[in-house]
């Protein structure tokens, strides 16, 4: 059966570019992108499984990559399942909260600097509290990172 490099990528669970490399390494082509699948496996198994002849370094080398997919499905997985989440994107969204809660914090006193003019102390104080709760609910909404506490809960 003849598989192309985007077949052996899938197949193997390995980047278009690895394929690449497997056959700079030595994996044989029919045509250029495309291969046996006979030969693709053959190959596999060869630089993947260890074998007696292999030298100890090659061992580890082996060993280290099976440890290292084995981390990386686990956190696909969890990142599938909603386990983890990616760093960078929860960077953003925070940010993002960041400067929503500083511009509104920012532009509250010309907001409310009209509407405080000539009222007593009493009146200054409900009208900034509102304001600030309104600014306060807006940073604390639920979202993706920031889920809404469950019913039942303190939080």
């Amino acid at each position: 059966m003849i598989m192309t490099t985007k077949d052996v990528s899938a197949a193997f669970g390995i980047d278009a570019r690895t394929v690449r490399r497997w056959h700079k390494a030595g994996m044989r082509q029919v045509s250029p992108g495309k291969y046996q699948a006979k030969d693709a496996v053959a190959f596999y198994s060869e630089c993947i499984y260890a074998r007696e002849t292999d030298s100890e370094a090659i061992k580890a080398a082996k060993i280290g990559y099976w440890i290292n997919r084995a981390r990386r499905e686990a956190i696909a997985a969890d990142l599938a399942e909603g386990i983890r989440m990616p760093i960078n994107e929860v960077k953003r969204a925070w940010v993002w909260r960041a400067n929503e809660m500083s511009n509104g914090l920012g532009s509250l006193t010309l907001r409310a600097a009209p509407l405080l003019a000539n009222k007593p102390l009493d009146e200054v104080s409900a009208i900034l509290d509102e304001h600030m709760a309104e600014i306060c609910d807006k940073y604390a909404r639920p979202g993706r990172y920031t889920p809404a506490p469950d019913e039942g809960t303190n939080g």
